[in-house]
């Protein structure tokens, strides 16, 4: 990509919010520990940019469709030949505000900052849920009901081939989101989320969010061991359930709430500030560090996956909480929020 069709950005400046808190635990945070790099975020956000630019620049020279895929406007064809490729190219860094501001690239199942601003959209849902509208004064911004977040854990191994040689993953994916999955959940496959919401609820959860997370496994090559294949996947559903906090204990352990697939379920501290709610969402929304740093193939392979499924969704009715009108959630995706 000629140097004259990328964008510059310049830090400005970085304010402190929850958004930003989000954007670190589901994203910079888990790249700066893979990287093995102990930069300042603003530092770490700048070197995420550099390198989402250089996984682009990979998987277009590979052939990848989403990046050759040119602008059919006649206008643009002669001088830039592939808007999408230069979108992803120019997407802004994440959680700092930057100048010129830029135009998110829109591919948020495999570009980090994109995933962080989608991270944010799912944090900034369950904030106005549980501490009112965001345009409220800070002094009354208080939890608006006597609750505790639990987080919960399930994941199964999937393998990558199926007994007929088909990919097993899609499989694996439609049966936890389909609304109508086939009958008799194989005891080796996450059941259903619609049925076991319905259980969750039961058991006295007033609502969550759930987002399912792909995690490659790999072995190396045998006639080159620095070469690594995929071998299979571990499929997580990892869980934020809103539990009234006097009904902690008994939720825990209802027999509704335990699964042979459940690896952890525990009680976050009683939310008494929204801090911790960030910390909480950026876990369930944790990219995965192998898209920008493992096999080309796994992250075509993620992409096909997620992009036509909702592999993230909440449940009940805003929580069971009351809450305050709130402008539309498109209006609190930037990390630019001040506090």
């Amino acid at each position: 990509m000629p140097s004259k069709f990328l964008t510059d950005f310049t830090v400005s400046a970085s304010p402190a919010s929850f958004a930003k808190q989000v954007a670190v635990s589901a994203v910079i945070g888990p790249l700066r520990f893979a990287a093995r790099e102990k930069q300042s975020l603003v530092a770490a956000a700048l070197t995420i940019h550099k390198q989402w630019r250089a996984r682009v620049a990979a998987l277009y020279a590979s052939g990848w469709t989403l990046t050759t895929h040119r602008d059919a406007r006649p206008e643009n064809a002669p001088l830039i030949g592939n808007s999408r490729k230069l979108r992803m190219f120019n997407c802004p860094p994440l959680a700092v505000q930057c100048v010129p501001v830029g135009v998110p690239c829109g591919v948020p199942t495999v570009c980090p900052q994109c995933w962080g601003r989608e991270a944010i959209d799912r944090w900034s849902a369950m904030d106005r849920a549980l501490f009112g509208a965001p345009d409220c004064p800070a002094a009354d911004r208080k939890l608006v009901a006597d609750v505790a977040l639990v987080s919960r854990r399930l994941a199964v191994r999937v393998p990558l081939l199926d007994a007929l040689g088909v990919f097993a993953m899609p499989a694996y994916l439609d049966q936890r989101i389909k609304p109508s999955p086939i009958k008799g959940t194989p005891a080796y496959m996450l059941p259903a989320r619609n049925a076991e919401f319905r259980g969750l609820r039961q058991a006295g959860a007033l609502g969550g969010l759930e987002v399912l997370r792909l995690e490659p496994r790999y072995i190396p090559d045998p006639n080159d061991p620095t070469v690594k294949g995929i071998s299979g996947w571990t499929l997580e559903a990892r869980q934020i359930l809103v539990v009234p906090t006097a009904a902690v204990a008994g939720f825990l352990a209802h027999p509704k709430v335990q699964s042979p697939h459940q690896v952890k379920a525990r009680a976050v501290a009683a939310v008494t500030d929204r801090l911790a709610l960030a910390k909480l969402v950026g876990w369930a929304c944790e990219y995965t560090p192998h898209l920008l740093y493992g096999p080309l193939n796994y992250t075509k392979g993620t992409y096909t996956y997620r992009r036509t499924r909702r592999l993230a969704t909440r449940f009940g009715s805003c929580f069971g909480l009351p809450s305050a009108a709130v402008p539309a959630a498109s209006s609190l995706i930037s990390t630019n929020e001040e506090e």
